[in-house]
């Protein structure tokens, strides 16, 4: 049986992502689906200021307190079976995580020895990169498992 995380959010590529990965693998695959959010920012972090609003200086994963983490990491779970559930995986088993979602996708993937990840790609302006890399290449980078990249194309007006 093979075994595949999804990697969710609420994005169209990601939606694309698991609905493919369902066509390809079909009924007899073990899914996982994951959801990362972001570490909360103190207030103060933006006292600094930044062009972009970035916070400056980056702030460790350490600010985060168990009990939102706890809260978080319970709602992007859920979060993660319903975007599951919303591409026809009713049986998706989901993860929930706070903080980087590269880490955070990689980590599942290497803990539940999955046989290969699925995420979405959506084209985006050279600029755009810039200002806010893509998930999915890093993970393409940092996973020692297999990455299928689902493409979403905008260029024609309808996402595909």
């Amino acid at each position: 049986m093979t075994t595949v995380l999804i990697a969710l959010d609420s994005s169209d590529a990601a939606h694309a992502a698991a609905t493919a990965a369902h066509r390809i693998f079909g009924d007899d695959a073990e899914y996982l689906a994951i959801n990362v959010a972001p570490l909360p920012l103190p207030a103060e972090t933006y006292a600094w200021g930044s062009v972009f609003g970035y916070p400056y200086p980056p702030v460790a994963p350490a600010v985060a307190d168990e009990a939102y983490s706890g809260d978080v990491k319970i709602a992007a779970r859920a979060e993660a079976a319903e975007l599951a559930a919303d591409a026809g995986i009713e049986e998706a088993q989901p993860l929930g995580d706070v903080g980087d979602p590269v880490q955070a996708i990689v980590e599942a993937a290497e803990a539940h020895h999955v046989d290969v990840i699925v995420a979405g790609w959506h084209e985006r302006s050279f600029l755009a990169r810039m200002f806010d890399p893509s998930i999915t290449n890093d993970v393409i980078e940092r996973s020692s498992v297999p990455v299928l990249v689902v493409p979403v194309r905008t260029d024609d007006g309808d996402g595909r």
